[in-house]
């Protein structure tokens, strides 16, 4: 789960197992990526990014989930 949609400075995302965490513009840019501790909820600083939409990608173990995410 990732939360919230629309978001501003932070990112929460709920993460049962250790995962790789992508976040790409619309051209398909990675513009923030970083491996994250699994068990809770991490949250992921998204001050550098611009105004926009973007599309986050969660791998692990278990699957992959991609979700489009917009910055207000």
């Amino acid at each position: 789960t990732v939360y919230p949609n629309t978001f501003n400075n932070e990112l929460n995302v709920v993460l049962p197992v250790e995962s790789y965490v992508a976040v790409t513009d619309i051209t398909g840019k990675v513009v923030l990526s970083q491996n994250v501790q699994g068990g809770g909820i991490a949250k992921i600083s998204t001050s550098s990014l611009a105004q926009g939409v973007y599309i986050i990608k969660v791998v692990n173990n278990e699957g992959t989930i991609t979700q489009k995410l917009v910055k207000e």
